[in-house]
Parts: C-alpha cells; structure tokens; sequence
C-alpha cells in the first residue's frame, strides 16, 4: 500500500512539474500573439533570429512632400473646393445649347458655361466628348461631320442602329415534318434491302 501512495505522488508531482512547463510556454505564445508587429517579429522571437529593419523607405531617402505641411512648396498647397451641384443635367444644358441650331463640339462648350454649367474637371472637353458620344448613342441628338444637333424626331428613344443578322433557319414546324419525311423514306428503304435478301 506504502508502494501505491508512493507512486502516485511520484506521478503527481511529474504531472505538477508538466503542468508549470506548459502553462510557461502558453504564457510565451500568448506574448508573441498580443504582439502588434509582423508576422516577421513573431518567427523571430521563436526562431532567436535577429530582426530586420524597420519596414518602409530606404535609408537616405528624403520624405515625401506632404501638402499643408511646412515643407511642402507654396504649389502643392492648393486647397480643393468642395464639389458644387449643377442645377441642370449635362442632357438638359446640352439640348438647351442644341435648341438654337446645329454647333460643334466647342461652340457647345461655351454655350454651356453661359448656361452656369460647371465641370470639375481639368478637361471639361473630354467630358463634354464622352456626354456627347452617349447622347448621340441614344438618339437625343445626331452627328453630321464636326456638328451636333437636335435629333430630328424629337423623341428621346433610343434610334435603331445597324439590324442585327437574323440567323437564317427554317421554322420548328418545317424542322419537325422534315425529319418526319426522312424517317419513312430510311424505313422504305431498310425494307427494300430486307425482301432483296
């Protein structure tokens, strides 16, 4: 009996001794976990290797110019007005612009801008070029070389453009007597080979 106690305070005071060791290397993981750094920092710490640098600009590199800053030059600090609504859409000023005759792409510009419409970009044309294009698309108004206008119809659906090739095929019911046809005919002729043989 003094055999049984004594073994199991051996193998108690083993699993005591176990315990501490795992709870000490929980306690490390839990460390390296918490960590903010990378993911490098982390296989360091376990591996015992030495850290890198820090990540980011090269040593010597001057910094970046940051607008607002004391550094930055004078041009770079240009402050961006907040966006300003239009009242009216690019459509509507542009059949507004369109309603007293046919003008090309720069006269529409400037008929525009007498209009109030403001463009936020550094290439007010460019977009004009694009609004145009898709006007033009969906038939509000037309092309003819270098000027627009109005379209003719006066509607605002969208003009055919090029009909679509209509697959030539002959109707279902064609199809359906057809094979019907063919399946007499292969019939007949299995047949004739039959009384031939």
């Amino acid at each position: 009996m003094q055999d049984a106690i004594k073994q199991y305070l051996e193998v108690r005071q083993k699993l005591i001794d176990t315990k501490a060791e795992l709870i000490a290397k929980l306690e490390a993981i839990d460390q390296l976990l918490s960590n903010t750094g990378s993911l490098d920092k982390v296989s360091d710490k376990a591996t015992g290797a030495k850290p890198k640098g820090k990540p980011g600009r090269k040593p010597g590199r001057k910094p970046n110019k940051v607008a607002g800053s004391p550094s930055a030059s004078k041009s770079s600090t240009r402050s961006r007005s907040p966006r300003q609504a239009n009242k009216l859409s690019v459509r509507e000023v542009v059949s507004r612009a369109l309603s007293q005759g046919s003008l090309d792409r720069k006269a529409i510009m400037e008929s525009i801008k007498e209009l109030g419409y403001r463009f936020t970009t550094s290439n007010p044309l460019n977009s004009l070029n694009a609004s145009l294009y898709q006007l033009a698309k969906r038939g509000i108004i037309s092309k003819s070389g270098k000027l627009y206008s109005l379209a003719s119809s006066g509607s605002e659906a969208a003009k055919p453009t090029k009909p679509k090739a209509v697959k030539a095929s002959k109707p279902k019911a064609a199809k359906a007597k057809a094979v019907k046809a063919a399946k007499p005919k292969a019939a007949k002729a299995k047949a004739a080979k039959a009384k031939k043989a």
